[in-house]
């Protein structure tokens, strides 16, 4: 999976809220800042998770992602 898509799509739009993002996939709203910021990465599960997520405010997947 290529998590800077997801990045981006974040990063783009500052009315989604990231602490809470980071709180629905369970992950820590630190550990989101610090992988929008580039500083660590981001485990598949979550990104998974994330990507799944960001569908309903209009992510839209590639075709051979699932």
């Amino acid at each position: 999976m290529n998590d800077e898509r997801a990045k981006e799509f974040i990063l783009e739009r500052d009315a989604l809220n990231r602490t809470k993002l980071a709180r629905l996939i369970d992950w820590s709203p630190q550990s989101m800042n610090d992988w929008l910021k580039g500083k660590r990465g981001i485990p598949d599960d979550r990104l998974k998770d994330l990507e799944a997520l960001l569908v309903n405010y209009g992510f839209v997947r590639k075709a051979n992602e699932a």
